[in-house]
């Protein structure tokens, strides 16, 4: 089997390089970790430029219709030159517009998310197995043909930045006081129903988002609570994607993947890194005069 790079994914690692070299160079990336959100607005600006914050949109919608190996060139490059910001919660968040919207739903999201004017992210119910504020517990009733959801999740990629959030969540009914960090005892109902998806606006009445500070500070997290967030019917992505007509589950499945994808080239890129100046290191370094 041949698991080469074709030549034009070599040219798109190539490009990315340059152009991370040239506009992230590590002087600058210790700075932009100290910004809120990562990057200044002119970063992102010409990231959007390059095609990469829509890489796998159609082109339809504004992007580059890339598949993930093409994708994985790029945040291999990003995670060589550590690159701080909301990128991968961003991407993640138009996969699963991608992935789940109808055509009207894509049509007015992927675009502006493709030229930087939208920011993204995705809030996932359940990561890892576990249904708390670590994995992320979020649940929906209807209310009149509109959904009402609650919940929270500990640790969101790129929430602070985004402008709206895609959230995975359970039917069911949360009572009791829904608070950050909230040490209190809440009711959980469970109901009949399938895991579903939803668009919310980040500045919606009982939306709350924390920022936090952690050991990686240039993956910019937030936790995230939902007290009773009225959500209208138009914007459930769960109907599911009319073009594959593929299940909320498999949309689910399919979106975690590309999720572990991202961080695993991401990840990739950092350590080759490490290993490059490690070697260049123990090249210059001299001991005892020799």
């Amino acid at each position: 089997m041949d698991i080469a790079y074709s030549e034009e994914q070599n040219l798109i690692a190539q490009q990315a390089r340059e152009f991370f070299e040239r506009e992230c160079p590590l002087d600058k990336v210790r700075g932009y970790w100290a910004l809120e959100d990562g990057l200044p607005e002119e970063l992102w600006r010409k990231m959007a430029g390059m095609g990469w914050l829509g890489a796998m949109f159609p082109e339809e919608f504004g992007g580059m219709g890339l598949g993930h190996t093409d994708l994985s060139r790029v945040l291999e490059e990003a995670g060589r030159a550590l690159l701080p910001g909301p990128l991968l919660g961003h991407l993640m968040g138009g996969a699963a517009v991608l992935a789940a919207g109808d055509k009207a739903q894509r049509q007015a999201v992927l675009p502006k998310a493709a030229s930087g004017e939208l920011r993204l992210a995705l809030a996932r119910c359940g990561e890892g197995g576990r249904l708390d504020r670590l994995g992320g517990d979020f649940r929906y009733e209807e209310a009149g043909g509109d959904f009402r959801l609650s919940g929270e999740k500990l640790a969101v990629p790129g929430l602070a930045q985004a402008g709206q959030f895609v959230v995975q969540a359970l039917p069911g009914k949360i009572t009791g006081q829904v608070l950050p960090g909230n040490t209190l005892p809440v009711n959980i109902t469970q109901a009949e129903g399938s895991l579903s998806l939803f668009l919310v606006a980040a500045d919606a009445p009982g939306v709350t988002v924390r920022r936090l500070e952690t050991l990686d500070g240039g993956l910019k997290q937030a936790s995230l609570t939902l007290d009773a967030v009225n959500v209208p019917g138009a914007a459930r992505l769960s109907s599911g994607n009319e073009a594959t007509k593929e299940t909320t589950p498999g949309i689910v499945a399919k979106i975690d993947a590309t999720m572990e994808l991202a961080l695993a080239f991401d990840a990739l890129g950092g350590a080759q890194r490490v290993l490059e100046m490690t070697v260049e290191y123990a090249r210059l370094r001299t001991a005892f005069g020799n």
